[in-house]
């Protein structure tokens, strides 16, 4: 019979609903003006933890990342390492691992007693300095995501009043012809309608290429996996 670490693969991603979750309960601490996000101590069975994460005590931080632009995006970013002299877990492990002591695990109460504190707090700062350099990037492929966005809209939008102005010149031009001359008017005054609707869009869109990247510390603390 396959053990539980082996059936349970289920793979956390953005839009998760604990992910979305975790962002609600930050806005939701943010409306409170509430700034203290909370250090944790976890315990969490070996048998809910990912199966690339042995026994052992973890270091973690979480931070969330959001950037307005033509469009919001949000993205929780995950890493842990362990309370030792090992390499940082790689992501997708390190953000089941979170993500499953939240879920599964339990207060961790003797944490402070028996863990290397000040060895725990130069495992977060460096986290934390992998996470800035991680931000950065993020900023930057978002920055170019959000100018081909708004390259894009505005072609689109270009295309449109292009159109439209050919559809409702020719619809004027028929109109003098025939020495409809209000109808002509009232054409010519869609025309300038249809431009000033179009500028303005053009503005927003141009407003919205100036991304807004906003960075926050979500939660730390330390997970102990056990098989006890």
């Amino acid at each position: 019979m396959a053990s539980p670490r082996a059936r349970d693969v289920e793979l956390i991603g953005q839009v998760h609903p604990l992910v979305r979750f975790v962002k609600d309960q930050i806005r939701m601490l943010q409306e409170q003006e509430a700034v203290f996000y909370p250090a944790v101590s976890v315990r969490l069975d070996l048998a809910q933890a990912p199966t690339a994460v042995g026994p052992g005590s973890y270091v973690f931080i979480t931070h969330r990342w959001m950037v307005e632009g033509v469009q919001t995006k949000e993205q929780l970013y995950f890493a842990a390492a362990p309370l030792g002299d090992a390499a940082a877990l790689a992501d997708e492990p390190a953000e089941q691992l979170i993500v499953r002591a939240a879920t599964a695990g339990t207060d961790w109460l003797e944490a402070r007693n028996v863990i290397d504190l000040p060895r725990a707090a130069e495992i977060a700062s460096r986290l934390s300095a992998g996470a800035e350099a991680e931000y950065r990037a993020y900023v930057q492929r978002m920055r170019d995501e959000n100018n081909d966005r708004a390259d894009l809209q505005i072609a689109t939008l270009d295309r449109h009043l292009r159109n439209q102005t050919e559809k409702l010149q020719t619809v004027r031009e028929k109109h003098i012809a025939a020495g409809r001359d209000n109808l002509a008017k009232a054409t010519a005054r869609q025309i300038e309608i249809l431009q000033q609707s179009v500028s303005l869009k053009r503005q927003k869109i141009e407003r919205q290429r100036r991304l807004e990247p906003r960075h926050e510390e979500a939660c730390l603390g330390v997970i102990k996996v056990s098989g006890e």
